[in-house]
């Protein structure tokens, strides 16, 4: 895999990301740490893409964003109703997970190319993947013991 396409594939995650934390806090505007929560994850997923974007430019001038197939290894496919919290929130772990495993991937390309700054901005951006991480593990905890029945 070239790493133009895992630029593409990174930034096609990144999107999702962002999408996923945006329609959950809206679905959830009624819970202010959610929506607000939400709304940050989202802003830096949006910087993750824009970068992303940036560096497709760079390395490949001609590249034609619009006419690449975006579902090229699509891992997770679209889910969250608004209905549930913990299951909004799972399902913007997995697509979490899938920008990690973009992130795991570039990372190694960029070790092996010799772009610092990629690789930079990658083992940054695993960082602030690993912060929403840690944020929806905690909260979709706190979802599921509201919902287990209490043993009596």
């Amino acid at each position: 895999m070239r790493v133009v396409d895992l630029l593409q594939q990174g930034y096609t995650a990144e999107i999702r990301l962002k999408e996923a934390f945006i329609k959950t806090a809206e679905y959830h505007k009624t819970k202010p740490e959610i929506y607000y929560e939400c709304q940050a994850f989202a802003s830096l997923s949006d910087e993750h893409a824009r970068y992303f974007r940036k560096a497709l430019k760079r390395y490949e001038k001609s590249f034609d964003m619009e006419s690449r197939n975006d579902n090229f290894l699509e891992l997770i496919p679209e889910h969250g109703t608004g209905h549930n919290l913990a299951d909004d929130l799972h399902y913007i772990r997995l697509l979490n997970h899938e920008s990690d495993f973009y992130l795991s991937l570039l990372l190694q390309a960029s070790t092996a190319i010799n772009d610092l700054d990629l690789e930079n901005a990658c083992k940054f951006f695993t960082e602030e993947n690993s912060k929403q991480s840690h944020w929806l593990v905690e909260r979709i905890s706190r979802e599921v013991s509201q919902l287990l029945p209490i043993a009596g």
